[in-house]
């Protein structure tokens, strides 16, 4: 037989020759859907409830948790889930191109499962580890060719009994694949949490080094700087311009941005300093620093300041706004240059103020982004591997 024909992944261990065997989901897992519980009895604490929102690529989410009585775990334990256990989105299965399929952590020693969510149990002795990664990718091609429905896709239970997908007949090289996988994700686990600490440091400085509403002086300040900071409107400092449309524009090397961020490249820019991007309709609340040259489209203003004012420090001012609280609309949020121009902010006097403290939150900045894009090769190189290491 030939090397391509065989049913091998392209990445392995050493020491393991044979083809892996192909099974059918139904032969190695059972799937059992959980229970719609009554909002009437639900309590204020107790057994948390995991349901299809709860679960993400990875983890529980428990911001929302509802809870059941602790008496519920005998009428109820045929739905009952434990630490370690694997669970699956049923109901909208994909999030952001990802399955939402979770292990159970650890501080959640007894839940109930909820009807759109599913509970994975094994029919044959595998590694769980190794399960949880080979259902990751499995279920996830899966649901991409079959879910049912447009609007609100799922999963049904009966089509995924019937899905095929292969696995190595040494349950030592299973072992070892889900053992590699999983130090990748602890790893990629302790860069996120690296990450989220970095940002909340970052949040707690720009409360600190910004004066509160009211007052002329910040918590805490550079050393030789004592003068008062200055109360002005934003149209005092910067000047508000409106994107325009790119689409007779050609392709080029100037980023064109939206409120989503950037969208593509033409051969023209409409701003040749740098800006602050704020979002006219839509997203209003995510402020972006736009390096020229650059062009927006027209649901994206670009904010620049006036001579003597820092961008840098604006940029890092326009963070503590809270944009949506300017809302004018009842529908789509939506901002004017009007109401942007009436919006009073508290600043540094001296430019040489207004520059160290910019300089700090940039090295701050670019310290989270280097977090950022160490994180995204990891989960890049986890992706990879799923692909090589299974067939």
């Amino acid at each position: 037989m030939s090397e391509t024909k065989r049913k091998v992944p392209k990445l392995r261990f050493p020491g393991f020759t044979e083809d892996w065997e192909q099974r059918k989901f139904s032969e190695l897992f059972m799937l059992k859907s959980g229970y719609a519980f009554n909002l009437d009895e639900y309590s204020k604490n107790g057994i948390p409830i995991i349901n299809g929102e709860s679960i993400r690529d990875g983890y529980i989410c428990g911001e929302k948790f509802n809870y059941l009585p602790n008496d519920y775990i005998e009428k109820y334990k045929e739905f009952l889930i434990t630490a370690e256990d694997i669970v699956i989105g049923l109901n909208r299965p994909i999030i952001n191109g990802s399955l939402k399929i979770a292990r159970i952590p650890k501080y959640i020693d007894k839940g109930m499962l909820y009807q759109r969510a599913g509970k994975v149990s094994l029919k044959i002795n595998l590694d769980l580890r190794f399960v949880y990664y080979l259902l990751s990718k499995e279920v996830l091609v899966f649901t991409n060719k079959e879910a049912v429905g447009s609007d609100q896709p799922f999963i049904k239970t009966t089509k995924l009994n019937e899905w095929s997908m292969y696995l190595s007949p040494y349950m030592e090289e299973n072992s070892q694949i889900g053992s590699l996988l999983q130090h990748i994700d602890d790893y990629i686990t302790l860069h996120q949490r690296k990450l989220e600490n970095l940002k909340l440091k970052k949040k707690a400085l720009l409360q600190k080094m910004f004066p509160k509403n009211g007052e002329q002086f910040p918590e805490l300040r550079f050393p030789g700087f004592t003068d008062a900071w200055e109360q002005r409107k934003l149209g005092e400092i910067l000047k508000v311009n409106s994107g325009k449309d790119y689409k007779h524009l050609e392709n080029g090397d100037i980023p064109v941005y939206g409120t989503g961020g950037y969208m593509l490249s033409v051969n023209e820019a409409l701003s040749e300093v740098d800006a602050i991007g704020i979002g006219r309709k839509g997203t209003i609340d995510k402020p972006q620093y736009l390096k020229a040259p650059f062009w927006t489209v027209d649901t994206l203003f670009y904010l620049v300041p006036l001579e003597k004012y820092s961008c840098s420090l604006l940029y890092h001012l326009s963070n503590l706004i809270p944009w949506k609280k300017f809302d004018e609309s009842t529908g789509v949020p939506s901002l004017s240059k009007s109401t942007i121009d009436g919006i009073q902010v508290n600043i540094p006097k001296d430019k040489k103020e207004q520059d160290t403290i910019s300089m700090l939150f940039d090295r701050i900045n670019n310290l989270i982004a280097l977090h950022q894009r160490k994180l995204e090769h990891l989960q890049l190189q986890k992706k990879a591997l799923l692909q090589q290491m299974f067939v």
